[in-house]
């Protein structure tokens, strides 16, 4: 009983604490765009298929900047599974010697503002795993 008591007598100086008079009424638009299960899709086209698809980096980006250029609010995530899944991202997990990850680079140049870590991310090994996590200029929230 004295816990509940202590517990409410918390809940109202804080809200006492509060603002509750702001005098700023203006409204302010925030817009979330998430990415999930990209799978390495950088391009609107399938190379094994030979057909344009829909999905892919380069469409978000197309969406995302026009975003931004009419509104300053556009926050920017990812969910994970992005490091597998299409050509593009085999050679440069596997094959390419490049210094810098392709995806950390897309990524980076769209302007992510976090990301998570899914299970197909961690897949081509430490190696590949750290390297674009180093290169990102964004943190990886959770896994």
């Amino acid at each position: 009983m004295k816990l509940s008591y202590l517990f409410l007598a918390i809940i109202v100086i804080t809200l006492s604490a509060c603002n509750l008079n702001n005098k700023h009424k203006e409204q302010i638009s925030i817009s979330i765009i998430e990415t999930t299960d990209v799978h390495g899709s950088f391009f609107p086209f399938d190379y094994v298929r030979d057909k344009t698809r829909s999905g892919s980096l380069a469409s978000v980006y197309t969406y995302v900047d026009s975003l931004r250029n009419s509104n300053n609010n556009v926050i920017l995530l990812d969910n994970g599974d992005i490091l597998q899944g299409t050509p593009a991202i085999y050679y440069a997990n596997y094959i390419s010697d490049a210094k810098e990850h392709p995806l950390s680079q897309i990524m980076n140049f769209m302007h992510y503002e976090a990301a998570t870590v899914g299970n197909h991310d961690i897949e081509a090994g430490h190696e590949v795993y750290d390297k674009y996590r180093a290169q990102l200029n964004f943190p990886l929230l959770a896994a």
